[in-house]
């Protein structure tokens, strides 16, 4: 059912959404996940902020990607803040 699938979902660790990268949150290789900043922020500031992570992810796996509210990244990752 849609409720068990949720909770499984729910439990699952995030995974870095950037191209050729599947890092989770790691503490013993200092690996933190970030989730995308300011979803549903509309402020002009919230705005560019993060349109710069979602053009960085874009760079990397094409213009068609589309972020989801859960959509992470990893500190492993250089986007310029």
């Amino acid at each position: 059912s849609a409720r068990s699938l949720r909770h499984i979902w729910s439990k699952m660790p995030k995974r870095c959404v950037v191209w050729n990268c599947s890092n989770v949150a790691d503490k013993t290789k200092n690996i933190a996940i970030h989730v995308i900043p300011f979803y549903g922020d509309d402020r002009p500031i919230a705005k560019s902020r993060r349109k710069q992570w979602v053009d960085f992810v874009r760079k990397k796996r094409g213009q068609k990607w589309s972020p989801y509210k859960s959509s992470v990244i990893c500190s492993r990752q250089k986007i310029i803040r």
